[in-house]
């Protein structure tokens, strides 16, 4: 059903309005968390903190460089805090999902995210970059945090 199933100049009908309601609530919303590291990269974290709405759930991270990284692959962590940036833990448990760019290449991501719900609209989260390319460290990366958050 379309979503908005009014036609102009009639009266309104209740199961219309229930059915884009229906339409409406039935669907999330995607939500994108972006961080940008200018330049040629070091190990560093950002200082650039995200929240995000109740009912977030994580789908994948991507990531994206301008220079490739040579020599050893870009690997890049997410971090959670709840308490107000007091204390900070990754929503990658198992380092080995946390997204990288391998050697060469210009993106690279993680669909694996393994705390992947349950965060609340006052958790804080930051990217930081655990590994650079070892001869060419890599440039200019964007950190991209991809999830659904439902209506309901």
């Amino acid at each position: 059903m379309a979503l908005n199933s009014f036609a102009p100049n009639t009266k309104i009908e209740s199961a219309k309005v229930n059915a884009n309601f229906t339409n409406l609530s039935d669907h999330s919303r995607w939500i994108t968390l972006q961080w940008l590291f200018s330049g040629q990269l070091t190990l560093q974290t950002s200082l650039d903190y995200k929240t995000l709405p109740d009912n977030f759930v994580f789908e994948r991270a991507d990531l994206v460089v301008d220079t490739a990284p040579t020599g050893a692959a870009l690997i890049v962590d997410i971090e959670r805090s709840t308490d107000s940036g007091g204390t900070w833990v990754t929503i990658f448990t198992n380092q080995a999902n946390r997204p990288q760019v391998a050697i060469s290449a210009k993106a690279g991501n993680s669909t694996t995210v393994d705390v992947a719900t349950g965060t609340a609209n006052t958790h804080l989260y930051r990217a930081k970059i655990e590994q650079i390319g070892s001869t060419i460290a890599g440039a200019n990366l964007s950190v991209m945090l991809k999830g659904k958050a439902t209506l309901d």
